[in-house]
């Protein structure tokens, strides 16, 4: 594949590190030929005006992420320049212009020069810059700010590409992030981890000359007051409060259980919370959760949490004696015990991110000989789910401390040889529909992915996307529908008997309980 010629502009040669990790996602599309160095950019502030503004931003915005460092030119070119400013806007110089049409550059990637305008001298030259909050709602800054103000589900980001003409700016590239309503510092976290992703995406989409249907007119919002600060702070003051009362005397009471249901896979799906046939949980357990029906749906395998240790089990459940289990997995802890038929013996692959990199093993094997998934050793893999179709083997998944918001595709033409990432990959970067919800299902309509919706909480249903297009060179999955169930939060996960018309689902109910916080800590304590 052809690598774009790609000049960088940045200030004074500094570089954020969710910057060089976005650069790094997009180093196989593009080379950087050419470094703009603006030694000029200056930010007038009204530090009177603002002044709770910036001391928010220092503690909330200041992380890991937004670190800066110069950035390593020793093998490119660079350009220092002053750019030209009129009125707060800042323009590229025309010989800096020049270069840029000499050295045949074909796109310029700005992390710098943040009042840029492109002016008529660049010509028809793309210019990608980032854009943090859905630019159809949000425009202007600061980022993230006035969507938890505004007590939004999500925010957004994209990459756009930076023109003169009247109807605005070209959304190349968008994700969107996961607001933690009662803190500023995480939700900022959330869409400076989902940044690195974007570049990438949208390199593609200037490649093949493709633009998102998103509209750039959304109201346009400035640094915000000392007084809309200070509202600010007490409102996630407020939620923080109410977060950490949940946490003490709330817990989710998960429940695992059968109905009689067949989804409409391209609408919006309610379950009768009265046709749900529960499954009684053993003393020893606090809940039941991650459902999946065997191979043949004769017995049903999930995560019990032990009341012990704190820890899931992975324990089955025969259909015909549904008051009898068997222990499959015990000691630390497992969860999402996905099954898949290999040669007809049929294979475990559970949630073991905690404690060890993903492998699986034959249920007939009383040893449990552990095959590890090659190509992804360094990586703890979150709801790891298989789909195998035309030869290739196909494995969705999170990684830890990111799965509620992206999920990444890797395969493999054999399931025992090393799996590498698909070139689409991550293939979804949302928190309404990343984090797997059971396997795939293909049938005559098509072939769908069962996603959490985890905008707001966790687990709080279904959102159904089909597939489109997959092969080892390309992956497209469009949002379809979703499904609910009535009087409860969920499901979080489901799976089907498409001969029994059932569905195998998990659901859940916040209960008071004394001792909840208890067993948080404790179950904190025993995962680390």
């Amino acid at each position: 594949m052809k690598k774009l010629r790609a000049a960088l502009i940045l200030d004074c040669l500094s570089l954020k590190m969710w910057q060089k990790a976005a650069l790094a996602e997009a180093s196989d599309l593009i080379d950087i030929k050419l470094i703009l160095n603006c030694k000029n950019t200056k930010t007038k502030t009204n530090i009177r005006k603002n002044i709770l503004y910036h001391a928010l931003n220092a503690f909330s915005l200041k992380s890991n992420y937004t670190q800066r460092s110069k950035y390593n030119a020793s093998n490119t070119k660079v350009l220092d320049f002053n750019s030209i400013y009129e009125n707060s806007w800042q323009y590229i110089p025309e010989t800096i212009s020049k270069q840029l049409k000499d050295e045949n550059i074909d796109v310029v990637i700005k992390f710098g020069m943040p009042f840029f305008k492109a002016g008529d001298n660049l010509g028809d030259l793309p210019v990608l810059s980032y854009h943090y909050g859905d630019p159809s709602k949000f425009s202007g800054k600061p980022a993230g700010f006035y969507e938890l103000l505004s007590n939004e589900d999500k925010s957004g980001l994209a990459v756009q590409k930076i023109n003169n003409k009247v109807q605005g700016n070209e959304i190349l590239a968008f994700s969107e992030s996961k607001l933690i309503h009662y803190s500023f510092r995480k939700s900022s976290n959330q869409f400076y981890q989902q940044s690195q992703f974007l570049l990438r995406k949208a390199i593609i989409n200037l490649k093949a000359g493709n633009t998102l249907p998103i509209t750039t007119d959304g109201k346009n919002y400035h640094l915000p007051s000392n007084f809309i600060v200070f509202q600010f702070f007490v409102i996630l003051l407020s939620r923080r409060i109410k977060h950490l009362g949940y946490g003490a005397f709330f817990e989710k009471k998960w429940k695992v259980g059968t109905v009689k249901f067949e989804p409409n896979l391209k609408g919006h799906n309610l379950i009768d919370s009265s046709g749900i046939n529960e499954f009684a949980i053993k003393p020893e357990y606090t809940f039941y959760a991650d459902p999946f029906f065997s191979s043949d749906c004769s017995k049903v395998r999930l995560e019990a949490l032990s009341k012990k240790t704190g820890l899931g089990d992975i324990i089955e459940i025969d259909l015909k004696r549904p008051d009898e289990s068997k222990l499959l997995l015990t000691g630390a802890h497992y969860s999402y015990p996905f099954s898949f038929l290999l040669n007809e013996d049929e294979q475990l692959l559970p949630e073991i991110a905690s404690h060890s990199p993903q492998y699986f093993f034959s249920l007939a094997d009383k040893q449990k000989k552990k095959v590890t998934i090659k190509g992804l050793e360094d990586k703890r893999l979150a709801d790891a789910t298989l789909f195998k179709q035309d030869e290739f083997w196909y494995l969705f998944f999170g990684e830890k401390g990111s799965a509620h918001a992206s999920l990444s595709l890797w395969f493999s033409d054999s399931i025992t040889g090393r799996f590498k990432k698909h070139p689409s990959s991550p293939i979804c970067t949302s928190p309404s529909s990343a984090r797997m919800a059971g396997r795939i299902l293909s049938d005559e309509n098509g072939i769908f992915r069962f996603g959490q919706n985890n905008d707001r909480g966790y687990g709080a249903a279904v959102t159904i996307s089909e597939i489109t297009k997959l092969s080892p060179d390309i992956y497209v999955e469009e949002v379809c529908g979703s499904i609910r169930i009535k009087d409860y939060i969920g499901p979080h996960s489901i799976d089907f008997d498409k001969d029994k018309k059932t569905a195998l689902i998990d659901y859940y109910t916040d209960e008071f309980s004394l001792l909840s916080g208890v067993r948080r800590l404790k179950a904190k304590l025993s995962k680390n």
